[in-house]
């Protein structure tokens, strides 16, 4: 038979079972009947018809699989006085499962904000049940009654009872929210990770309570825990390098060396390093870094800076100038970005290579960025190179309108430039 065959005869079953039902009395068929029929008009959406079976069934034989169904379709119908009626009639029938219908008799209540009835319930449903979970649903009543020193007692005994980390945080949210006591909430979540290790909400938790607190030191110390916690965790990538992230400009506050020390321990050698070695002016690590990354990733991005870099920390420039000069031109074939264009063309044009290219390129990045004193300054030296004395000589004094030339480099050039005849 075909799929399509099949799905054909399905539906006709089906829909023979549906009329079936609505022309014969729901007596006259067996329950195995009535329960397929029940389910198809609960996958049909058809909440009130299914609810009057599973009733018909309830009625016939008490089990709870019905009752379960039913109390599922009330709530979704949002029939809160009727679930309370079922539950009022039921939970004394079903004893094995009398914990869980009082618990949801009290979550119905709290549905239509009857706290009061809600509390008297939960209080009954501790002395017959005393666990855990029954301390923390009267404890959660009381602070929804903003009775938050009562409901803090029960919220103890839970956690007493049951050391899990949720009924922690109803403990330390009244403590720090509530009842001003700050630092006891931040000492029971400190204990807790070091007896636990660092479970998630509880860390996270903390970390907000050292951000409000400003304990810059603190927030490290929580954001190192969870980096250490999750760093082999592909699935947690993006969330872990936002830890990172957070972790290296914490630490450049007080201490840019810190930040460093935390990346390189932890081998994370990669751009934000190599961005921390630049503004420390640590140019040897960040060579060896950039070299690395480019074998690595073949991002022409890091050949340019890997050029620049090697020619900067060159101590004979000229013997470096040629390999320099061939990874620039890999460079430029596939980039165009003001920086390198000016880079490479002041280069050319300083070591007299080929000053009419160097000041091409350097005029490609001022078409760029026009008011860069960095490129105006190239430029003007391309134009001394070529004793375009005139040209440099306007650059330089509009160099001097926008700026005060303190720079010792610029001053060299202002010097020589308007010397030039």
């Amino acid at each position: 038979m075909s799929s399509n065959s099949r799905i054909i005869s399905l539906l006709i079953v089906i829909t023979f079972s549906l009329n079936l039902y609505a022309k014969t009395t729901q007596k006259n068929l067996n329950t195995t009947s009535l329960m397929l029929i029940a389910m198809d008009y609960e996958k049909a959406n058809k909440h009130k018809k299914a609810l009057s079976v599973y009733m018909t069934l309830l009625k016939q034989e008490n089990k709870y699989e019905y009752l379960e169904h039913i109390l599922s379709l009330l709530l979704q119908m949002q029939e809160y006085d009727e679930t309370l009626t079922v539950l009022a009639k039921y939970k004394h029938i079903f004893k094995k499962n009398q914990e869980h219908l009082m618990r949801l008799e009290i979550s119905t209540l709290l549905k239509i904000k009857q706290y009061t009835m809600a509390l008297n319930f939960s209080y009954k449903l501790l002395k017959k049940y005393k666990n855990g979970k029954n301390y923390e649903t009267v404890g959660i009543i009381l602070y929804q009654l903003k009775q938050y020193k009562k409901s803090l007692k029960y919220f103890e005994s839970a956690y007493a009872s049951d050391q899990n980390y949720k009924m922690l945080l109803n403990i330390v949210d009244v403590l720090y929210s509530y009842l001003d006591k700050k630092k006891l909430a931040i000492s029971y979540l400190e204990t807790y990770i070091r007896v636990h290790k660092c479970e998630p909400d509880i860390c996270n938790r903390l970390l907000i309570y050292y951000q409000e607190d400003k304990n810059l030191d603190a927030m490290v110390s929580i954001l190192k825990k969870i980096y250490k916690k999750y760093k082999h965790n592909t699935k947690k990538h993006e969330a872990l390098d936002k830890v990172i992230d957070t972790i290296v400009e914490i630490l450049k506050i007080n201490n840019i060396n810190n930040a460093i020390k935390f990346l390189e321990e932890n081998n994370i050698y990669d751009v934000r390093l190599l961005t921390l070695y630049h503004q420390n002016n640590q140019h040897e690590q960040a060579l060896i870094l950039t070299k690395k990354l480019y074998h690595k990733t073949k991002n022409v991005k890091y050949l340019a800076q890997l050029a620049m870099l090697e020619y900067e920390t060159a101590t004979n420039k000229n013997k470096i100038l040629n390999t320099v000069i061939a990874n620039f031109n890999i460079v430029l074939k596939t980039i165009d970005e003001p920086a390198y264009n000016n880079y490479f063309g002041y280069l050319l044009i300083d070591h007299n290579i080929n000053i009419r290219r160097g000041t091409k390129l350097i005029k490609k990045a001022l078409d760029k960025e026009p008011l860069n004193i960095a490129y105006l300054d190239s430029l003007a030296w391309g134009y001394y190179k070529l004793k375009s004395c005139k040209k440099a000589k306007k650059i330089m004094r509009d160099i001097k309108k926008l700026i005060v030339i303190d720079d010792k480099e610029l001053k060299k050039h202002y010097k020589k430039i308007m010397e030039c005849k």
